[in-house]
Parts: structure tokens; C-alpha cells; sequence
């Protein structure tokens, strides 16, 4: 079985593949072509963009940044989170590197408390 680790930071995130049994260390999975990604979110029409894209397209329009966090008090960057990750899950699919089987494994803050773990638990699952 192979995990798929997806790490949201606030200023960057990334993506890591481990391979049960293999015996070797978590693999980087480029996503946009990088080891990381700029934690940032926009649209170009109807298309969701992400990192340097959503930062510096001028087409680009609705920008988000540092979106997770503000998770604990806002509501409002559900939205943005989702469509961070859904931007995110398309690339990783797009250039081929998610198998049928992958389990996902999301972190999140330490600090945050149990019900908070099990809100954004239940936003990353949607």
C-alpha cells in the first residue's frame, strides 16, 4: 500500500509518497513542477489555479494566501482550502503520479484542538 502524505502550509506546501514495507524514505512528489508549492489559490475564468500561477498570472483573479491559517476563526476560507487542494489533487492526477489505491494522510497543527482536527478533517475529505 503507498500513502500519500499532503502537507497545507501557510506560506508553502507539499506532497510526499511513502510505500509501505519498502524500507525507503518518503518520496517528494512535484507539484507544479516543484518539491513545493506556494500555498496560494486564485481562478483564471472558471479554472482554479494554485502557487506561482495564482501569486503572479495577471489574469488571475480572487487571491488567496496564508488561507489555513485562518481556518480556526474563519469560515470563510473553506472555500479556499478546498479549492487550494483540489488544484493540488488535479496536478498530482494530470502528470499521472496517484495510484487507484493511494491513502491520504493529511497533517495539521499540533496546537489546534480535537474539534478543530475534526473539522478540517471532514473539510479535506469533501
Amino acid at each position: 500500500m503507498r500513502y500519500i502524505g499532503f502537507d497545507i502550509g501557510d506560506g508553502e506546501s507539499a506532497v510526499a509518497s511513502f510505500e509501505q514495507g519498502s524500507g525507503i524514505e518518503p518520496v517528494i512528489l512535484p507539484v507544479c513542477g516543484s518539491g513545493s508549492v506556494l500555498s496560494a489559490v486564485g481562478r483564471i475564468g472558471r479554472e482554479i489555479v494554485i502557487g506561482e500561477r495564482a501569486y503572479t498570472d495577471e489574469l488571475a483573479d480572487g487571491l488567496s494566501v496564508r488561507f489555513k491559517s485562518r481556518f480556526t476563526y474563519d469560515p470563510a476560507v473553506n472555500a479556499d482550502i478546498i479549492n487550494f487542494a483540489s488544484g493540488v489533487m488535479r496536478d498530482l492526477e494530470q502528470s499521472g503520479q496517484l495510484r487507484p489505491d493511494d491513502q491520504f494522510v493529511v497533517g495539521c497543527p499540533a496546537g489546534w484542538s480535537t474539534a478543530t482536527r475534526q473539522r478540517y478533517r471532514e473539510l479535506m475529505m469533501s
